[in-house]
This record gives C-alpha cells, sequence and structure tokens, in this order.
C-alpha cells in the first residue's frame, strides 16, 4: 500500500513540472495498487482535465466523489467540465463544493439552470448567494435574463 503512494507524490513532483503524461502514468500505477484511495482519482482527473481530456477526467472526479473524497477542489472541477461540455442538467444536479470554489460553483450552476430554463433554480441560486453576500455585474446579468 506505501508503494501507491509513493508513486502518487511521483506523480504530484512530475504535475508540478507540468509533466502531465508522466503523472499520469504515476496516477494510475497508484491506482492500480490501492483502489480505495479517492485522492489518486482526483490527482489522475486533474492531469486528464488539463490534457484536455475532458471525458476521462469527468469519469475520475466523478469516481472519487463517489468512493467519498472530501475535497472541494474536485466537485469544482466537475462541475466546471460539465459546464464546459454543455452538460447543464449535470451542472444543476451536481453537488455543490463546501467552501472553497463554492461562489463560483454557484454561478456555473445559476447559468446552467438559466440555458436549461430552470428559472426557479436559477431564482434560489441567486438569492443564496446574496446571503452569501455576493453581488456583481455577472449575477446581476443573470437576474436580469430570468
Amino acid at each position: 500500500m506505501n508503494d501507491a503512494y509513493y508513486y502518487n507524490k511521483i506523480g504530484n513532483d512530475l504535475l508540478s513540472k507540468k509533466s502531465y503524461d508522466e503523472a499520469l502514468l504515476m496516477y494510475l500505477k497508484a491506482i492500480s495498487i490501492n483502489s480505495k484511495e479517492p485522492m489518486f482519482y482526483h490527482n489522475a482527473g486533474v492531469c486528464l482535465m488539463l490534457k484536455g481530456e475532458s471525458e476521462r477526467a469527468i469519469s475520475l472526479f466523478e469516481h472519487a466523489i463517489k468512493i467519498g473524497i472530501n475535497l472541494d477542489e474536485t466537485k469544482y472541477y466537475l462541475i466546471k467540465i460539465l459546464f464546459e461540455l454543455e452538460r447543464y442538467e449535470k451542472v444543476v444536479n451536481s453537488s455543490l463544493p463546501e467552501k472553497n470554489f463554492k461562489i463560483d460553483a454557484m454561478i456555473l450552476k445559476a447559468k446552467a439552470a438559466l440555458r436549461i430554463n430552470k428559472n426557479e433554480d436559477v431564482k434560489k441560486i441567486l438569492n443564496e448567494l446574496e446571503i452569501l453576500g455576493y453581488t456583481s455585474q455577472e449575477t446581476e446579468l443573470i437576474q436580469k435574463m430570468i
């Protein structure tokens, strides 16, 4: 099992050097040794996202969440990629990060809901943002579009 964390660390080092292909191989090696560690899936998903392999990244982020990762970054990256791929229904139904990236994720959810005519969802999200004390030109524009 410790070998898995060793490969994960090598992957992190390679990722920081933008050696995405090599980092991905290390994360996949870590997964092959310990398939129950959600962080390995998250890290591999980050590599794939940075390489532009969105479909594979989605799968890894979803799996990391399914097996219990509690990392706001994972949820945000998943929402961001789904939005970029215009999978608005999935964006609207995704769980939000708890702290970090929460506002950015809420704005993406509001935009997604607006695009699929779920105006009540948009209103709820905008209301939540207002309660959190967040306003911007973007949220004001979304409000006008409802």
